[in-house]
């Protein structure tokens, strides 16, 4: 039973380390794309400096914009990062939840099967008791048909003998 347990809760331990890898890997795939959209902004950002004569299509447009601070990104990427834990942190419950429902039903089935195997061998036992008493009987009758026929020649010896 203790081998049971502690596969048990090697395979919790590992279902609980697959989520968090995923986690991270999620996370760094997240950061990683990122910085990488980062880059290729940058990498467009001067392309039309060229052609720049100093002044702005919509110039009047310009002063009714309104900005998104970087405080307001930071923000949004802890919520972003918070929401991912979140997910993650489900994940692993329900994958927890599905190892432990996967490991009742092996422990089920091996207790199924032992349960089989232990009326088999019971039915093999009485098969067993059954055909050793039948030897016994058949020993005993053929003991006693080989006596009767040993004594009837003894008799017949001793008769010869006599006469």
């Amino acid at each position: 039973m203790s081998e049971k347990k502690k596969f048990g809760k090697f395979l919790a331990l590992a279902t609980a380390a697959g989520a968090v890898a995923a986690g991270v890997s999620y996370f760094l795939k997240y950061r990683s794309f990122h910085k990488e959209l980062d880059q290729d902004f940058h990498d467009f950002e001067h392309e039309d400096d060229d052609d720049f004569d100093g002044s702005l299509p919509h110039e009047s447009e310009a002063a009714s914009r309104t900005y998104v601070t970087l405080g307001e990104k930071k923000e949004e990427t802890k919520e972003t990062a918070k929401e991912a834990a979140q997910v993650v942190a489900d994940a692993a419950d329900e994958v927890s939840r599905q190892a432990a429902d996967a490991a009742e039903q092996a422990t089920e089935s091996a207790k199924e099967a032992a349960q089989v195997v232990e009326e088999d061998a019971a039915d093999a036992v009485d098969t067993v008791k059954e055909a050793a008493q039948d030897a016994a009987d058949e020993a005993k009758k053929a003991t006693e048909e080989t006596a009767s026929t040993d004594l009837l020649r003894s008799k017949k010896i001793c008769n010869e003998l006599t006469t």
